[in-house]
């Protein structure tokens, strides 16, 4: 199944192979949406044991005029997937609007339990980052959300990255803003602050790109931010920022509508990953264009990988996948073909690219990372779950045939495996005393997800399958 979501209540579910429809939450025969309290959909997550329901935000009222402080309160709905029934909803506790995807923070609640993660506010106006549980969220609503993060001005647009800062094993939060531009680290394990980074006079609609871009085995975080005050920006500055301090490692000024955001991976195969940005430029009555441009940060240099097309980027994050499963990474990007205009989004068209590298475990291969969730989780390694004292070992990790799993007294409930869509996967589960082994023989080369279930906790580790 394919999920189309967008403005003026636009979720649709598609059929994968033919593209027909299965259902839509809003139709034009039902009315207009926002006389009804619909407005704009946006990132959702998979959620439930086998990824059965939808977790989304809806709100923003896009007819509303700038410094408007009227606006519909923002929503948080689950929906059963196969159906688009809403099984659970409620509105943000600061009855604000909001533009924001909701997220999952890992293993960052009571017991192990992900939080749920959602912005509130806009451009012009007040907002808040609340927490809360999603255990809490079906029983009770929203009611009982913290504010983990407020701002008096502007609110908390942009999906905020998730990776282990400090390496304590958890997930720090990197939130961007829109007053003050700048970023946030918050401590997964206090939900303190860790570090603040600002850039002063800018505000922030790219989502940060995380990756090891020194070369030290540690994540290191890139972002975009535009300089001025809504709507009208100078020009973009883009920061590199030590993940472990919050300093700035570099900084360059760019010119022209650098609103998405990058990408990040090792390109020239060295064991540091280099950032993948479009870059738009004008030039002279020709108009615009726009090129793809490599960072090496590691090396201190930077390139141009294409040449300079007409049209420019304006909102697009690329995808890097391989994509017709020939063992090689191909780009897939959205671009404005109209070389007249900065703001226009009437006019799409499709760009892609194929890439002389293998398939590999890419650093950020897309918008909200390489598995959509927001989190950096490169460089896997044969991992070790420990709880009550007891271990459970995981391996071979990468694996191009059977996962072992060695249980050293563990009292696990049960074992499943998904793919990044959340569908179960096709493999064969057989535990023999203390050793469990998945058969993942019928499975295409790509990223899984093990999840574990214990009494106490539910632990997740990811796998990469290669042949």
């Amino acid at each position: 199944m394919v999920y189309l979501a967008g403005r003026d209540a636009q979720l649709l579910c598609l059929n994968g192979k033919d593209g027909s429809l299965i259902w839509e939450f809003w139709s034009d025969s039902s009315g207009t949406a926002a006389d009804f309290g619909w407005y704009n959909f946006y990132n959702p997550r998979f959620i439930g044991e086998e990824g059965e329901h939808l977790l989304i935000s809806n709100g923003g009222d896009a007819s509303s005029a700038a410094n408007d402080p009227d606006r519909p309160p923002g929503k948080l709905l689950i929906l059963d997937r196969f159906s688009g029934e809403i099984l659970y909803e409620d509105k943000i506790p600061d009855k604000a609007e909001t533009y924001f995807s909701a997220m999952l923070w890992p293993n960052t609640g009571k017991q192990g339990e992900d939080l749920i993660v959602l912005g509130s506010g806009g451009e012009t106006l007040p907002g808040a980052i609340w927490t809360f549980e999603l255990s809490e969220f079906k029983a009770n609503g929203m009611s009982n959300a913290q504010a983990l993060i407020a701002d008096d001005k502007k609110g908390f647009i942009q999906a905020p990255a998730f990776a282990d800062l400090n390496s304590d094993g958890l997930y720090e939060m990197i939130v961007p803003r829109m007053n003050n531009g700048g970023l946030i680290a918050i401590d997964a394990q206090t939900k303190e602050e860790w570090w603040r980074f600002e850039v002063p006079n800018t505000e922030c609609y790219a989502s940060p790109i995380v990756a090891d871009f020194s070369g030290d085995g540690l994540p290191d975080v890139f972002n975009l931010f535009a300089r001025g005050e809504y709507p009208i920006y100078f020009n973009y500055i883009a920061h590199l920022i030590n993940g472990q301090s919050g300093k700035s490692l570099y900084s360059e000024s760019l010119t022209l509508n650098q609103f998405s955001s990058g990408n990040a991976l090792d390109w020239d195969e060295d064991g540091a990953d280099e950032l993948l940005l479009i870059e738009n430029k004008i030039f002279g009555a020709e108009g615009l264009k726009h090129a793809f441009r490599i960072l090496d940060f590691n090396n201190d240099t930077s390139y141009y990988i294409t040449e300079f097309k007409r049209g420019m980027v304006i909102y697009s994050t690329p995808l890097i996948r391989d994509i017709d499963a020939d063992g090689l990474l191909e780009i897939l990007y959205v671009f404005n073909p109209d070389s007249t205009s900065l703001s226009d989004t009437a006019k799409v068209a499709f760009g892609r690219f194929d890439l002389d590298l293998p398939a590999a475990d890419i650093a950020w291969a897309g918008f909200m990372g390489t598995y959509e969730d927001g989190t950096y989780r490169k460089n896997l390694t044969d991992s070790t779950i420990t709880t009550g004292g007891f271990d459970l070992n995981i391996f071979p990790n990468p694996t191009n045939s059977t996962l072992r799993i060695i249980n050293k007294g563990i009292a696990i409930d049960r074992i499943q495996f998904f793919d990044l869509q959340g569908k179960a996967g096709n493999v064969e589960i057989n535990t023999i005393g203390k050793n469990t082994f998945i058969d993942t023989g019928q499975l295409r080369s790509g990223l899984y997800f093990l999840r574990v279930s214990t009494a106490e906790k539910v632990f997740s580790e990811k796998i990469l399958i290669e042949r």
